[in-house]
């Protein structure tokens, strides 16, 4: 998990008992209050594209500067990021499991994501082997086929440069 994807087996070992501390910026601590401003439309903000445009910072059209990062938006970036791209969440959208770690990780902290991602690895290619490959499957497939074809080169398909066919 080191050498492939840079994620260290060193660190704050992840588990269910991994909280982090809630500081007044924390995307966990300012969860219920935008839950509540939400109300019934809370669910919906979960949504990758509504998740993005409600945390995502502005970019300011007088000067091309950014506005500067909040605590929260870093959070908040951090669990989109590990929802969308790491673990790939089922329902293809940001899921709340993950914000300790977003927290914890935008806190500063160190996290040993290299054993959790494997372990979530594991459990993916388990619902694949008990239930057939199914669309339904979310789950970091993309770190097995990545290993895969580092492993075993004979797996990979041949590209041509001539190719039109987007990779």
């Amino acid at each position: 998990m080191a050498a492939l994807f840079g994620l260290s087996p060193l660190g704050v070992e992840v588990n269910a008992a991994l909280v982090a501390p809630e500081a007044a910026g924390s995307f966990k601590a300012a969860w219920p209050t935008v839950a509540k401003l939400a109300g019934g439309k809370a669910k919906n903000m979960l949504n990758y594209s509504s998740f993005y445009g409600n945390f995502g910072v502005e970019d300011n059209p007088d000067d091309d500067s950014i506005s500067p990062l909040g605590e929260v938006e870093h959070a908040a970036f951090l669990l989109y990021w590990l929802c969308k791209f790491v673990f790939c969440t089922q329902a293809n959208k940001v899921t709340l499991e993950f914000a300790h770690l977003a927290d914890y990780l935008a806190q500063g902290g160190r996290l040993a994501l290299g054993p959790f991602l494997l372990g979530h690895i594991y459990r993916t290619l388990h619902d694949v082997v008990t239930d057939g490959m199914k669309p339904k499957h979310g789950g970091p497939l993309w770190a097995f086929q990545f290993w895969l074809q580092a492993y075993f080169p004979e797996l990979r398909t041949a590209v041509r440069p001539a190719d039109t066919e987007p990779l």
